[in-house]
């Protein structure tokens, strides 16, 4: 992930509310034209620099359950289809 993607995912994390904070940058960077894979496999290296016990780190699973999108997406996909293992 570049710097600048990194520091637009740490201002989320830092917010009062982060799945809020995540969910509102999520959408910005779709808008901006980042693929839902680029947006999932961030995710992904935030989650494995995150403790599990790390009270964010719930909120960065269902951010990125929302991109992957299918029945893991609790609160309604951010894309239209679902990634598939071809596409990990």
């Amino acid at each position: 992930m570049d710097n600048r993607l990194g520091a637009r995912f740490d201002a989320a994390l830092q917010s009062a509310s982060v799945k809020d904070a995540l969910m509102s940058l999520a959408r910005a960077l779709k808008g901006e034209g980042y693929s839902q894979l680029e947006l999932y496999r961030a995710l992904g290296e935030i989650q494995a620099h995150m403790d599990g016990d790390d009270p964010r780190y719930d909120a960065v699973l269902e951010m990125a359950d929302a991109i992957h999108g299918g029945p893991w997406a609790k609160e309604g996909a951010l894309f239209e289809t679902e990634l598939d293992e071809g596409d990990l």
